[in-house]
């Protein structure tokens, strides 16, 4: 005869399971929103959004809507790596799973590359903030500003798992070595030292923890003791402020993309254009005209800031998974 006690046991961690599946799919639904809300957030300087596809005639919204949910599932199992992984077992998980879910996404999008660099980054934040939940059990945040301050911690943690991705899968290219296989990202540090989101990751996201959350914060003193909107928190409710915030990342971020699209001068002209919106037409009733002045700008040079438009993207998801 079985004993009661096993009976309990068995079914105790079936219940665990079947929690950590639910809660998965609840981040991986909260990634999918948050490519989402990056799409259709407009007007976005050279970027595709509900207004134009910016300085991508060959993508379409539908293209990215197709991309998100065919990421969807990977995502809930990004979160279950980080669950179920040790520390040191999970970056290899993560990167032999995401090139099956790269695949999936140049297939769904007929060849696009639509969420590279977000995905990238999704997988890392997602494994990151299921490993701390885990492994750090705390209270929910009970105002924004404690939310945010959540935020920082997993952006933070990121490193423990990544390690330097610029020393192990940058620093063995030099100078004239074959570019033939190396991706966009790959020859801008061969050329130029940058490390792109690669340094951004295994930094711990410091455009957004030390530029972007200063932005957040400013606003979420005004909020008071309330806690905003699960998925997306602080920037879900408040679409200038989102702009502002896009910005505001575009003038910190060494944006590989704009350097890929315009080099350096594209870089320096799009950050220089950044700062003096957000010193002047950001504070006037003209912001909005102002910024699809500026797309059109953008447009004309070709050029198009994926890389901010990413960390708005994975500043979304970590807020939404700072109150899973």
């Amino acid at each position: 005869m079985r004993d009661k006690t096993e009976g309990t046991a068995s079914a105790s961690i079936d219940s665990a399971e079947t929690t950590l599946v639910n809660i998965a799919e609840q981040a991986a639904k909260a990634a999918r929103f948050a490519l989402q809300f990056e799409l259709e957030l407009a007007p976005k300087p050279g970027l595709v959004d509900s207004y134009d596809p910016g300085s991508h005639p060959d993508m379409t919204m539908e293209m990215f809507y197709n991309s998100a949910k065919t990421l969807e599932p990977f995502f809930a199992s990004y979160w279950l790596i980080g669950a179920t992984h040790k520390k040191e077992e999970i970056f290899p998980a993560l990167r032999s799973l995401g090139l099956e879910a790269e695949a999936a996404m140049i297939q769904a999008t007929g060849g696009k590359n639509t969420h590279k660099g977000a995905h990238f980054c999704f997988a890392l934040v997602l494994a990151a903030a299921s490993y701390g939940r885990c492994h750090n059990q705390r209270a929910l945040p009970a105002a924004e500003l404690e939310r945010l301050d959540r935020v920082a911690g997993i952006l933070s943690f990121v490193p423990s798992i990544t390690g330097n991705l610029v020393t192990g899968d940058l620093e063995k290219l030099k100078k004239g070595s074959d570019v033939s296989d190396l991706t966009a990202g790959e020859r801008i540090y061969r050329d130029y030292s940058i490390g792109g989101i690669r340094e951004e990751a295994s930094s711990g996201f410091p455009t957004i923890t030390r530029y972007g959350l200063n932005l957040l914060e400013s606003h979420a003193y005004a909020q008071g003791e309330s806690i905003c909107s699960p998925v997306g928190g602080i920037l879900a409710g408040d679409r200038k402020l989102a702009l502002d915030y896009l910005m505001t990342l575009l003038t910190k971020i060494n944006d590989t993309t704009l350097i890929k699209r315009g080099g350096f001068e594209g870089l320096e002209y799009a950050q220089g254009v950044a700062k003096s919106y957000l010193r002047h037409e950001s504070q006037s009733p003209e912001w909005e005209e102002a910024l699809q002045s500026i797309n059109g700008e953008f447009i004309c040079r070709n050029l198009s800031p994926g890389g901010a438009a990413d960390l708005l993207a994975v500043t979304h998801l970590t807020l939404s998974l700072a109150v899973l």
